[in-house]
């Protein structure tokens, strides 16, 4: 959960359409390095390196391109965010090499949504408004998630989908 509310948090800088557009293309590159730096054997702090001065060359490429024929949302990124989403990149890479492309893109997309989710708290005014009024909302949070921690029942996704073990009790 902590990658999806970095990666929410560099949308609120990008935009969130273009936010998912680098995502995207990051993640693409970054799957296209690591696959030859993976069979080539490398360690992974070699690897990040690699990976991360690949990604920074290519958005390095891409505000150039932007101030060249004058593309504003090129122009405005920022190289932090690029990180951290270069960073979730490199994961999604070692899930391709480890669990396969079906497994790897399910994630990619489950962390797609919680992201999406993480941007609409980020810049919903009336949430933010909400927790400077009562900041003790997130005690409450954090209390709730306590609790479902120690949840050791079934999940609702198992009622459903062993609903006829239930029923027939």
């Amino acid at each position: 959960m902590f990658l999806p509310v970095l990666i929410a948090y560099t949308f609120t800088s990008t935009g969130f359409i273009t936010g998912i557009i680098l995502f995207l293309f990051i993640t693409g590159l970054v799957a296209l390095i690591s696959v030859p730096l993976g069979k080539w054997g490398l360690l992974y702090t070699p690897k990040m390196v690699a990976i991360v001065t690949f990604t920074v060359m290519a958005i390095f490429s891409l505000i150039t391109f932007g101030l060249a024929y004058d593309i504003e949302w090129l122009t405005s990124l920022s190289f932090f965010p690029i990180i951290i989403v270069a960073i979730m990149s490199e994961r999604f890479a070692r899930a391709i090499e480890e669990d396969g492309h079906q497994k790897a893109i399910s994630t990619m997309l489950q962390t797609l949504i919680a992201t999406s989710v993480c941007f609409v708290v980020f810049s919903s005014v009336a949430i933010q408004t909400l927790l400077l009024i009562f900041p003790e909302l997130i005690l409450i949070t954090v209390v709730i998630t306590l609790m479902l921690g120690k949840w050791i029942g079934l999940r609702l996704t198992e009622y459903s989908r062993f609903s006829y073990v239930l029923l027939k009790k």
